[in-house]
């Protein structure tokens, strides 16, 4: 049998997880809370999705994407958002 995540679409929570993500590195960090997943609803679309340790479960920001980098594009925006004084992630992307 197959077993799946919940996965519960909820763009503030998905900010607060990520901005804890980024604010404390010696938990799990950003890269290792991050993920972007298949969607098991919409076959052929994506989803931004973040580990929030406290509550053991898994977020994304409510948007699907097409494409890997389309998803790594907002991270970086988000990141940007929680982080302005280092914002060049979003640059490099586009």
């Amino acid at each position: 049998t197959t077993t799946t995540t919940p996965i519960y679409h909820d763009r503030d929570r998905f900010m607060q997880a990520l901005a804890i993500a980024l604010a404390e590195p010696e938990q799990l960090g950003v890269m290792t809370s991050v993920d972007v997943v298949a969607s098991d609803a919409r076959p052929g679309e994506l989803l931004l999705v973040v580990f929030e340790d406290v509550g053991r479960k898994w977020y994304s920001d409510d948007r699907r994407y097409n494409r890997y980098q389309d998803a790594f594009m907002a991270l970086g925006r988000y990141l940007d958002e929680l982080n302005p004084e280092h914002k060049t992630l979003t640059d490099n992307w586009q």
